[in-house]
């Protein structure tokens, strides 16, 4: 809430929106092929193990912020 009194001094008219939100990033027509066909909708493409020894050749990482260039699916 301190973050957010800098905009709005007694936090009486702002709501935490998206704090903490994630989401999948990749690239469609690797992850196609490495698939054999479409990616998942969700997040059984990074937490299934089936998927994951598909993808292991580009590999999987996560991250906290975009990186300036990366070689991953």
């Amino acid at each position: 809430m301190e973050r957010v009194a800098l905009n709005d001094p007694d936090n009486a008219h702002s709501v935490i929106y998206m704090w903490g939100t994630y989401g999948i990033g990749y690239n469609v027509s690797e992850v196609r092929e490495a698939l054999g066909g479409p990616a998942p909708d969700g997040w059984g493409l990074l937490f299934d193990p089936d998927y994951a020894s598909r993808l292991q050749h580009c590999g999987i990482g996560t991250i906290d912020a975009p990186p300036a260039s990366s070689g991953w699916c």
